[in-house]
């Protein structure tokens, strides 16, 4: 097997372990990046819906109040009153469920509820809340909030609902302002909400503070719509790194055979000059070594006598012989000399 085989074996070889340990390692985050996706959904909404509402009680409610009308429960039987923060968040997020149900859907929740829908309504309710109620505890024992509120943390995980997968995501949304406070302890001592406090099971006349936990945003995200999106950018991607090891695996084809293949087989050739040249020094030698004895014995005529005549031409002939065999080790040299300097630049010396 010659070199450029083997050079393209280890290539391709490297390139589609390396493909394959890429391609794996994506997959095997695909959910985790879904989940984080998922979630980072979660909190925009509901930093937006409690964002909404600070408006809506600061701007709208506050101000009414000032005019001597403000937000009630019945606010649909008086006149001049509007809905109560909690009243007018539900009602978007109807609709938002109609319209957007599919990329996610929230709701305000509270084990304290005074709309009968927005109470803790199954097994994650309650858990998220029981997070939520350790964080309150908490934060009750470090007294007085910082400024900025508490430093909650939003609790969720993936569920099963309607046999579609979904992330549950619930967020504190703690007593954050006094007229808040006010609005709902007056709830709190009224006769129906009393009655209702008592059919729950949960403490009746509760009093509230300046950010206790009050209630939650409950916010879901289908992740099918997240998988969908999440499989086009991951589609993207595994073109653009295709793209990328073949741009790359050309690149260095290239590069190995101009710099290595190309060099290395200039240098086999310098290599069988060499060998020529060398058998032909070789052969020389051994026709000068060899003609020796003969030449001596050539040096004496029939009476025992040197011939000066033959002296000389046979001293020609070894210095035409010598002549050439230095020629031969002159370009066996410089060959040597050339191999040496590609040896070089295939190294990077």
């Amino acid at each position: 097997m010659g070199i450029r085989a083997k050079i393209f074996i280890v290539l391709v070889g490297t390139s589609l372990i390396l493909g394959t340990v890429t391609f794996l390692m994506l997959r095997s985050s695909h959910d985790d990046l879904i989940e984080m996706e998922a979630d980072r959904i979660a909190s925009i909404v509901s930093s937006q819906v409690l964002a909404d509402r600070a408006v809506y009680t600061k701007e709208l409610v506050g101000k009414l109040n000032e005019d001597g009308v403000g937000a009630a429960r019945d606010s649909h039987e008086r006149t001049g009153f509007i809905l109560l923060p909690a009243q007018f968040v539900r009602a978007v997020s109807l609709r938002v469920a109609a319209t957007a149900g599919d990329l996610y859907r929230y709701a305000l929740v509270s084990e304290w509820n005074l709309n009968q829908d927005q109470g803790l309504k199954d097994d994650f309710d309650r858990w998220a809340w029981t997070q939520l109620l350790a964080q309150d505890t908490e934060f009750r024992g470090l007294g007085a909030a910082p400024e900025g509120g508490y430093p909650w943390k939003p609790v969720s995980r993936i569920e099963s609902v309607a046999g579609e997968p979904v992330l549950r995501y619930m967020r504190a949304d703690p007593a954050s302002a006094q007229s808040c406070v006010t609005c709902h302890n007056g709830y709190e001592q009224s006769a129906d909400t009393k009655a209702q406090r008592d059919a729950q099971g949960v403490e009746v006349g509760k009093h509230w503070e300046l950010d206790e936990l009050m209630g939650a945003i409950r916010v879901e995200v289908p992740l099918t719509s997240v998988k969908a999106q999440a499989a086009d950018s991951e589609r993207a991607l595994m073109i653009s790194m295709g793209a990328l090891f073949a741009v790359g695996f050309g690149t260095l084809l290239l590069v190995l055979y101009v710099s290595v293949i190309r060099p290395t087989e200039k240098s086999i050739g310098q290599v069988d000059e060499f060998k020529r040249l060398v058998e032909t020094v070789v052969d020389r030698a051994r026709e000068l070594m060899s003609g020796t004895d003969d030449q001596f014995e050539a040096l004496e005529d029939e009476s025992g006598q040197p011939d000066l005549g033959l002296i000389r031409t046979i001293a020609m002939q070894n210095v035409s012989n010598a002549q050439l065999a230095a020629a031969s080790c002159g370009e066996l040299e410089e060959g040597f000399d050339a191999l040496s300097g590609e040896m070089k630049k295939i190294l990077g010396k």
